[in-house]
Parts: structure tokens; C-alpha cells; sequence
């Protein structure tokens, strides 16, 4: 995989004035979800083709343009017609311009790619070019009664794919062409071919995004209510045995300082406390004790998940601190992290940590549900799971 989306969310994040996207076809959620932030700090102008492929997102574009942004299309709604927007850049600040063939979709980022900055001699004209077709172009929802109908008909349409493309090398078996007429019509299958598996390849990501978003938010939604518990070895489960999460709210706030302040008496005992009770209900974590400090780490991977690593620590006076050491995860205030790193699991005012309070019937649990959430966060841009907002 190639690291554009990343690359490309930082770029967004460099703009102190003005955001101006041309792209043909626009389906990752993560970087529509990163100009609805910019948006409302910056000037946000995003051209698209006319491809109904597009409209995928249609909910995500009607958000960005209640940001403040505009979102419009131009040319026709299909490579093969010709007059079609096919170009993908980017313009910071008027200043800077980036482009390449990534298209900002999912499957984009497994293939072999180009996106990079460019010449600033080039800038001028690519300006010129986003605000002569930005002019011509039409608001993106302006021809659009039934966004919802017009998705519907798309998964149809994907649904009967392979009838389709039968259909087609049918109709072309036995035709006689000259030379220039085969170059021609083979030119327009090669186009129907890319179209097609861009196509089946968006409409399988954002069939198989639904079906993981309602999964994840059912195994939530099963946590929550107790009907899931927590296992040993840190999965979740419906049988009997395993840990409940207790109910709580993800909080964020300033985090205090990580064990500062004098040292508490019995440290090393409660720190051995909640060794031992951690030991005696998750076989996940390794555990020992430094310094009168407990140290825990271990992998979870709840289903419909990636793998995480993580790490708690505890010290008396203090409620634990838990990061996230895998993957890498930027301190964001809307998925509750603080700055430091470590995770908001609870609000303060809804409960008065304990050095007796045991980090295996709070702490463990609401690890594994904060990574439910996020999962859910990284496909919605929202974050779904009980809450006390930032102060």
C-alpha cells in the first residue's frame, strides 16, 4: 500500500488560507471527514466529476458543504463520453500544488501510484485551470432529487455486474474492424475495463464499510447493554464468563500530569493488588512492577478489527494511564486523547477513582469498547460511543 491518504490529510492540514481540490472521483471517507474539519477555518473549494460513483458519499459532501465549503461537479458523468473531469490535484493557500493519478478513493491507496508536489512555475497555470473549470461547473447536488435512489440503482448495477461484463465481451466477438477502428474500440473497452473495476472496487468497499459499521456498532451496542463481556484473552464473548463494562462516558479535558507528586504509602501493595487481579482475569497482558509503578502490556483484536497494542500504568493516587503503542495514533480531542497520549476512559464527575478500583473490571473493558469506537470512528468521522465533551 501507498501512504498518499496520509500524505494527503497532511497536506489539508498545511492550508491557512484556502483548500482547492479537483478530483474525479472522491470516495474516501477519511479525507472527505478531513476537509469538513478544515473547513471551517479555511476556504474549501472541491470540483468533481459528474459520476454518479460520487454520490456514494453524498452524505459526507452535504456536510462538508454545511461546513462552509463548496462542493460542485463538471463535464460528463462517464470517462467514455469525453468533456470528462479526469484531473486530481490540489492548490494550498494559491501557493502550492500537488497532483498526480491517486483518485481519492479506498482502493487507490493498494495500487501503484503518484501524487507529489509540484514545480512552482506549474502552480500558476494549474490555478488557472481549477478557476476557469470551477466557474463553468454546477453545484454538486443541483440536478440531484433522490441522492438515496440513484445510490440504490449504483449497488443494483453492482450487484449484476458480471452479467454486464459477459454482455459486453459478447457484443464484441465476431465484429470486423479496420485497424483504426479496433485501436479506437479498443481504447474504449480498455476505458470501460478501468471504469469497471474502479467501479466493483468502490461499490465492494463502501458494501463491505456498511456491513463492518453495523457489526461494530451491534458488538457496541452488546457491550454496552452487558449482553457481550470481556474474556481472558481480552476478546469479546457471549458466554457467561468474562467481564462486564461498567457503564461510563469517554471524557477528555487536560490530563494531570503522569504520576507526579509524592509518593503514596502502599504503593508497592496496590500496585501487586492490581497486578493480581489483572493476572487472575486476562492472560493477555504481561505485567510487573517498577519503581512501585505497574506496567501492562499486551495485543487486543476485537473482531472486525485491527490489532493493537497496548500498555497501562498504574501508581497509587493516580488513575491509570493507558496508550495505545500500535498503530500509531495522533492525540485528537474527538477521540478522546489527551494530549499526552493517554486514553479519556472516563469522566471524573461521574466517578472518583480508587486505588482499590480494580483497572481489571473498569479499565480492561473500556479499552476494548474504546477500540470499537474508533473502528467505527476511522469509517464515520464520528464518534459514536457514550461521551462528556472537551473542556
Amino acid at each position: 500500500m501507498n501512504n498518499y491518504q496520509q500524505e494527503i490529510q497532511d497536506i489539508f492540514e498545511t492550508a491557512t488560507n484556502s483548500i482547492q481540490v479537483a478530483v474525479s472521483w472522491f470516495t474516501d471517507e477519511f479525507l472527505i471527514n478531513s476537509l469538513i474539519k478544515k473547513a471551517n477555518k479555511v476556504r474549501v473549494e472541491l470540483l468533481l466529476s459528474s459520476d454518479e460513483v460520487n454520490l456514494l458519499r453524498h452524505k459526507n459532501f452535504k456536510q462538508l458543504q454545511l461546513s462552509g465549503a463548496r462542493v460542485n461537479k463538471i463535464g460528463s458523468d462517464s470517462a467514455i463520453h469525453g468533456e470528462f473531469m479526469h484531473s486530481k490535484f490540489i492548490i494550498i493557500d494559491e501557493k502550492y500544488a500537488y497532483g498526480g493519478s491517486y483518485n481519492f478513493t479506498d482502493n487507490a491507496k493498494s495500487n501503484f501510484e503518484n501524487f507529489n508536489q509540484l514545480a512552482i512555475s506549474e502552480v500558476k497555470k494549474m490555478l488557472y485551470n481549477f478557476e476557469n473549470w470551477f466557474d463553468r461547473s454546477i453545484d454538486f447536488f443541483e440536478d440531484i432529487t433522490n441522492a438515496e435512489e440513484i445510490v440504490r440503482k449504483l449497488k443494483q448495477k453492482f450487484i449484476e455486474e458480471e452479467q454486464r461484463k459477459q454482455s459486453l465481451i459478447n457484443r464484441m466477438k465476431g465484429l470486423d474492424f479496420s485497424e483504426k477502428d479496433y485501436i479506437q474500440q479498443k481504447e474504449k473497452q480498455q476505458v470501460i475495463q478501468q471504469n469497471e473495476i474502479a467501479f466493483s472496487s468502490v461499490m465492494s468497499q463502501a458494501i463491505n464499510e456498511d456491513v463492518k459499521k453495523e457489526k461494530l456498532r451491534e458488538t457496541a451496542n452488546n457491550i454496552t447493554s452487558n449482553r457481550y463481556k470481556i474474556a481472558n484473552n481480552g476478546s469479546i464473548s457471549q458466554n457467561e464468563q468474562g467481564i462486564s463494562c461498567k457503564p461510563h462516558r469517554f471524557y477528555g479535558g487536560s490530563s494531570i500530569s503522569i504520576f507526579s507528586g509524592t509518593k503514596q504509602p502502599r504503593s508497592f501493595s496496590l500496585a501487586y493488588y492490581q497486578k493480581l487481579h489483572i493476572e487472575n482475569n486476562f492472560n493477555f497482558l504481561k505485567c510487573h512492577i517498577e519503581n512501585d509503578t505497574l506496567i501492562c502490556t499486551g495485543f487486543l483484536q476485537p473482531e472486525n478489527c485491527e490489532r493493537y497494542k497496548v500498555r497501562i500504568l498504574f501508581k497509587a493516587g493516580h488513575f491509570p494511564q493507558v496508550f495505545i503503542l500500535y498503530p500509531n495514533i495522533k492525540p485528537r480531542a474527538d477521540i478522546h486523547i489527551y494530549k499526552e497520549g493517554n486514553l479519556c476512559l472516563f469522566y471524573p464527575g461521574d466517578l472518583k477513582w480508587k486505588d482499590t478500583t480494580k483497572i481489571a473490571e473498569y479499565t480492561i473493558p473500556w479499552i476494548v469498547e474504546w477500540i470499537i469506537y474508533y473502528e467505527l470512528w476511522k469509517l464515520t468521522g464520528k464518534w459514536e460511543g457514550p461521551e462528556k465533551s472537551h473542556i
